[in-house]
This record gives structure tokens, C-alpha cells and sequence, in this order.
């Protein structure tokens, strides 16, 4: 994980340094922290960035209680919460500047706004680094790097959410030795491998407060407790619903996704949220009955 996590940031500041030295790169870096203020008013804006943001978070998905079940009981997870949001965006922005200083020697180049060499959707990034890498001394060296900083950056990324399936099946089937366990991540991960070629191809709060003090000795503050319990449900509500109402087919570049796919996406979107969906319903109903049963039993004595 250290060599995973590192190898990239330092190929990332190497390609920093040189694309600073370019004739433009200060062009791309204007616009990157001077935008179209205006677009700030477009809800799909706003929508785009917080489905960044819960992605590069891993909101949901059970990375962060993962990591978190690996450190010291009594580990201040208050500081922890805060300073990873501060890194990831910081990251983030660091990332951004580099590839729009690359940018912008690129629309120098072709004699072009910034805003015209910004075509390539998802691969914006890929193409601006191999773009800077090509000016460096031995540029064939500096591109297999590249790569193999890609190739560890998706191994980074991969293995985190392999540990939580790992994690889950170690503890409804418990292994008896090393090598089962070896021999049942090996095949996981050629089934996630498999799965995943299609995908080369083009088509409550009181309770919560009382467990966090008990770890670090200290209360949640209050605008902590007031942004989790009533800011954000709200905020999250009003993306959800302005994400249904501002819903664009997908598309991958200039290519649109038949109906059948599109269907076909719903149906698996449905197939992940209709667990949790029914798991809540479920709690909620226990916990009423529950409730209802107790009463029952003050009453009586």
C-alpha cells in the first residue's frame, strides 16, 4: 500500500514540475482556479460534484468502517473524519492543477482556448499527462512509468474494497489456515476478474454519540452532530431528488447507450438499492415491535 499510494503522487510532481516549464501552462492553471462562475447555478454541476465526492470517499460502501476496525480503539476518529475529506480534496486539487497546466500548453500549442482541448471526457487526464510525459527527457521511460503508476493506482484502488468482501466471507465461513485463505482470494479474484471484462468492451445519532465518547473520552461537537443528524440528510435529499429530475442518459463520449442498456443498468442500480432498501423497512418494523412489546411489559409490572 505504501509503494501503491506513493509511486503515483511522485510521477504526478514530476509531471508538475516539467509542465510548469511550459510555454501556456500558465493559461490552463487560470482557468482551472478561475472558471465559468455562472455554471455554479447549473444543478448538474452541483450534482456531478457530490457523486465526486461520495466516490472518492467511499461513502457507503464499508471502506472507511473497514480501515476504521484496524486502528487503536481509542483512536481519535473525530480528527480522522475530518482530516481525510481535507486530503482527499487537497489531492484533488493538487491532481487538477497539474493536468490543467498540461492543459494549457496544450491549447497553446494548437493556438486554441483552453475549453477546445477539454474533449476528451474521461480520458481528459490520461491524455494530459502522456502529453506532458512526451516532453521529458526519454519520454518512452517516462510513459512505462506512467503506466505502471496507473497499473498500482487501480491495485490501490481494488484493494481495499477486496479486503471488505475478504472480511465478510472470513467471517461467515472462518478459514483454518493460511493457505485457504490465500487459495479463496485467489479465487475471488479471478471471478471479480472475469466479471469485470465486460467492462473492457465498448458498449440513528444519540447511540452513535454515546460509542464515540466512550472511545475518546469526549462528546461529538455540536456542529458535527447537527451537520450529520439534520444538514446533510437534507442536502443529500435535495441531490437525490434533483439528480432524478435533471437525469441524462449516459453516454460515452459521442456515443449513446440503446435502451436496452440503459434498462438494463436500472435493473442492477434496483438490485443493489432493493437490500438496503428492505433491510431499513425491516429494522425499522423490529424496532417498533419491539418498542410495542415493551410498553406491554411496563404496563404489567
Amino acid at each position: 500500500m505504501y509503494v501503491s499510494t506513493t509511486i503515483p503522487l511522485l510521477t504526478t510532481v514530476a509531471i508538475l514540475i516539467r509542465s510548469l516549464m511550459l510555454p501556456g501552462a500558465s493559461d490552463g492553471i487560470y482557468y482551472f482556479f478561475y472558471p465559468d462562475f455562472i455554471k455554479i447555478l447549473n444543478a448538474r454541476v452541483w450534482i456531478e460534484a457530490s457523486l465526486m465526492s461520495f466516490y472518492t470517499l467511499a461513502f457507503g460502501w464499508g471502506c472507511n468502517v473497514l480501515l476504521g476496525s484496524h486502528v487503536p480503539f481509542g483512536d481519535n476518529c473525530i480528527r480522522t473524519s475530518v482530516l481525510i475529506p481535507i486530503i482527499d480534496m487537497s489531492v484533488a486539487i493538487f491532481c487538477g492543477f497539474t493536468c490543467f497546466s498540461v492543459l494549457g500548453n496544450m491549447a497553446y500549442s494548437y493556438n486554441v482556448d483552453v475549453t477546445e482541448v477539454i474533449n476528451a471526457g474521461l480520458a481528459t487526464g490520461i491524455v494530459a499527462y502522456i502529453t506532458a510525459l512526451t516532453a521529458l527527457p526519454l519520454p518512452q521511460l517516462w510513459c512505462s512509468l506512467f503506466f505502471i503508476s496507473l497499473l498500482l493506482l487501480g491495485m490501490d484502488s481494488q484493494s481495499v474494497p477486496m479486503s471488505m468482501i475478504m472480511e465478510l466471507l472470513n467471517g461467515l465461513f472462518p478459514t483454518k489456515g493460511k493457505y485457504q485463505r490465500v487459495a479463496r482470494l485467489a479465487l475471488l479474484s479471478l471471478v471479480m476478474f472475469s466479471l469485470s471484462l465486460i467492462t473492457c468492451t465498448g458498449v440513528r445519532m444519540d447511540r452513535f454519540n454515546e460509542d464515540v465518547n466512550m472511545m475518546t473520552g469526549r462528546s461529538i461537537p455540536g456542529i458535527l452532530r447537527i451537520t450529520m443528524a439534520f444538514i446533510t440528510p437534507i442536502i443529500i435529499a435535495v441531490i437525490f431528488f434533483s439528480g432524478m429530475s435533471e437525469y441524462i442518459p449516459p453516454k460515452y463520449g459521442s456515443y449513446s447507450y440503446p435502451k436496452a442498456a440503459r434498462i438494463l443498468g436500472w435493473v442492477v442500480v434496483f438490485l443493489i438499492m432493493a437490500p438496503i432498501a428492505g433491510y431499513i423497512l425491516y429494522t425499522v418494523c423490529k424496532s417498533m415491535s419491539s418498542g410495542s412489546r415493551l410498553k406491554v411489559i411496563e404496563t404489567r409490572y
